[in-house]
């Protein structure tokens, strides 16, 4: 789940934090397996690391085009995280010098902006970015999907403000002559916006699609064997401040298959 204060996404507490906008990184001093390595300094916070029940990495490992996140555990004595590869693998390999931070630790929650959630209590706690007033509004994302439907047909969304979810914005599977015009889709968590897969004309149009954690449009359709088309159009759509979360190799627009027509859209404001 994300938490959104007065429509802003706010940040899972870190370390190190966010400064003037700006992802600040702790690097790997050395690399004492392929799941283990040793950081830099005393930091005394360091030591309540070990009693964090959900720590996670977020890091690019090996190259700077390739991140993703991994659970750890820390041993504060020998100055070392070990990889939890029960529940997560890094991608590539672990490599000296690569950059990462910290994250998921209440420990860490000292930044206007940051937020935590304790999932065994159901405790949510927020620092938030202005102090609050009586106006001010907490969201956290609960659902899934704002909509999702397999084998949808002859349907129309027009001019919907659509916004908040953990995963995909809105996903069809198998649509047929379904479309989407106008309107909004932000602040979804999860791989896109959109997503229309195995697609038969289709349309999106004229959607304005901004503050996602991943990808904006994602569609697949036709045959590339047979040449047959889907017979889906994206067009003047505006995508923007996306990959907020996943920070490489995700795409404005995403597409497979055959016979899509993809113009006049404008992808803008990505890491």
């Amino acid at each position: 789940a994300e938490v959104f204060y007065n429509g802003e996404q706010l940040t899972l507490a870190r370390y190190p934090n966010i400064v003037d906008d700006k992802w600040t990184w702790d690097t790997i001093v050395n690399v004492t397996s392929n799941v283990s390595f040793t950081f830099h300094g005393d930091r005394p916070l360091r030591r309540q690391y070990e009693k964090a029940p959900d720590l996670w990495l977020h890091g690019y490992w090996k190259f700077d085009w390739a991140d993703n996140y991994v659970a750890a555990k820390v041993n504060a004595d020998e100055k070392s995280y070990t990889i939890d590869t029960v529940s997560s693998r890094i991608l590539y390999e672990l490599t000296n010098g690569a950059r990462y931070y910290v994250l998921n630790l209440l420990q860490e929650l000292d930044a206007p902006g940051e937020y935590y959630i304790d999932r065994k209590r159901r405790l949510l706690y927020v620092y938030p970015p202005v102090p609050m007033s009586a106006e001010s509004e907490i969201v956290v994302s609960a659902v899934e999907n704002l909509v999702r439907a397999d084998h949808l047909t002859d349907t129309s969304f027009v001019d919907i403000v659509w916004s908040t979810s953990r995963g995909t914005g809105l996903n069809f599977s198998s649509p047929s002559r379904v479309e989407i015009i106008g309107g909004s889709i932000s602040n979804v968590g999860g791989a896109e916006a959109i997503l229309l897969k195995n697609a038969t004309d289709c349309r999106v149009r004229n959607v304005t699609i901004s503050d996602c954690n991943c990808g904006g449009i994602n569609v697949t359709g036709g045959d590339r064997r047979t040449l047959a088309s889907s017979k889906t159009e994206l067009s003047h759509n505006h995508i923007a401040n996306f990959a907020k979360w996943k920070r490489t190799y995700m795409a404005g627009i995403l597409f497979g298959g055959c016979g899509h027509v993809i113009s006049n859209n404008t992808v803008a404001h990505a890491p």
